[in-house]
């Protein structure tokens, strides 16, 4: 991410596409682990509520993934039908 955050004026489509895959990863990971230390009471948040907003980052980041590798298997038919890929 910090690669990217580099050169963020020229970025292409699916490098914003795969930017915003790992900010689900990052909020699905970062909302389970205060789920879980609010779950025991070392953080003062409602768990319930961290690990819905966990969720919903993973369905993203799972939304974002699938997307990028349909976005490749084209690409991949793509240069097969030119007869780049044998």
């Amino acid at each position: 991410l910090s690669a990217l955050a580099a050169k963020a004026s020229s970025l292409t489509t699916r490098q914003v596409v795969e930017i915003l895959r790992i900010i689900g990863d990052f909020g699905y990971i970062f909302g389970d682990n205060v789920s879980y230390l609010s779950k025991y009471g070392v953080l003062p948040f409602n768990a319930t509520s961290a690990a819905k907003n966990s969720k919903m980052f993973q369905f993203w980041g799972y939304f974002f993934a699938v997307i990028l590798d349909v976005w490749s298997i084209i690409t991949l038919n793509g240069k097969k039908a030119r007869g780049g890929i044998d």
